[in-house]
């Protein structure tokens, strides 16, 4: 089942905290969520994302598409939203 950030968010605010920021993309484009550990990968297109805000480098390569899932306080919160969607959770909780 193909998923946008809208559908995404609608499902989220019911149960956490949860702002909507960055780029809009409302076609059904993308994938599962996958957990990014930060482990210096590229974003790939298309791809939802869950992260800690704290796992997010600065310098990470974001392909067109991506929609990120970001748990807790991230300092690069401005800089990701110039370059994807962004649903952010700004309170920690355990996202595995």
């Amino acid at each position: 089942m193909k998923l946008n950030a809208d559908i995404v968010y609608d499902y989220l605010k019911d149960s956490l905290n949860v702002e909507l920021k960055g780029r809009k993309c409302t076609g059904l484009h993308l994938e599962r969520p996958l957990f990014y550990l930060g482990n210096g990968a590229p974003f790939e297109e298309n791809q939802l994302y869950v992260v800690r805000g704290d796992k997010i480098n600065a310098s990470a390569h974001i392909k067109p598409g991506v929609v990120l899932v970001v748990v807790g306080p991230c300092l690069q919160l401005a800089f990701l939203a110039n370059r994807c969607t962004i649903l952010h959770a700004p309170s920690t909780t355990d996202v595995f």
